[in-house]
């Protein structure tokens, strides 16, 4: 599957881009071939069967959350040395900006 350069030129304006002539024949060659592997992906995928088992009364796919080898004092501890707190809830730093 190849992209054309109008195609490039779309895409581009969609992401505020300003691209020369030489990054667009460069973008137009890195999309198509990146858009030929996936089209590879999707014919493995078509091939592929796969059993899906429907869920059934009584069967639970995921497991109970559990506290266990945790003193309640222990826990107390845990949760008093936290900097901050939102009512009921315990903040903790963000992982992502």
């Amino acid at each position: 599957m190849s992209i054309t350069i109008e195609q490039i030129d779309h895409l581009a304006h969609l992401a505020r881009l300003e691209l020369t002539p030489s990054e667009k024949k460069k973008y137009q060659k890195d999309i198509s071939a990146i858009l030929e592997y996936v089209k590879k992906i999707q014919k493995i995928h078509e091939k592929t069967t796969i059993a899906v088992i429907p869920a059934q009364a009584g069967i639970q796919s995921t497991r109970d959350d559990i506290v266990a080898n945790c003193q309640t004092d222990e826990r107390e501890a845990i949760i008093k040395a936290f900097p901050e707190k939102e009512g009921n809830l315990n903040k903790v730093k963000a992982v992502f900006d």
